[in-house]
């Protein structure tokens, strides 16, 4: 599985008043056997802290959810296969939506 999970809350008193920031990311020939998701991109409304994740050449076995990516900036998938299908979403710009690539439950 694939996780990034910025959702803090940033704003509370005792939290700290920077966000956290997560870029340039590269990841290449992973294999997973068994997850919930395969891709878990979060970050966080308002802010530009996920930025620029390139997800490429993965196999992703036995999962059970669909992938979330949300508030998150550019993000690239190519040559990725969850419970056998192939996944080449090229590069998405999600900003402030949610991205649900659909999983195939028969390969579950």
């Amino acid at each position: 599985m694939v996780s990034i999970n910025c959702s803090y809350h940033i704003d509370r008193e005792g939290q700290g008043k920077y966000p956290p920031l997560v870029k340039n990311v590269y990841v290449s020939n992973l294999t997973s056997e068994k997850s919930m998701y395969a891709i878990w991109l979060q970050g966080i409304e308002g802010y530009n802290c996920v930025e620029n994740i390139n997800i490429q050449n993965c196999t992703f076995s036995g999962v059970e959810e669909e992938n979330l990516i949300d508030n998150v900036g550019s993000v690239t998938i190519s040559h990725v296969l969850i419970n056998g299908t192939e996944v080449n979403a090229g590069l998405l710009s999600c900003g402030r939506s949610h991205v649900g690539i659909p999983i195939s439950k028969s390969a579950v």
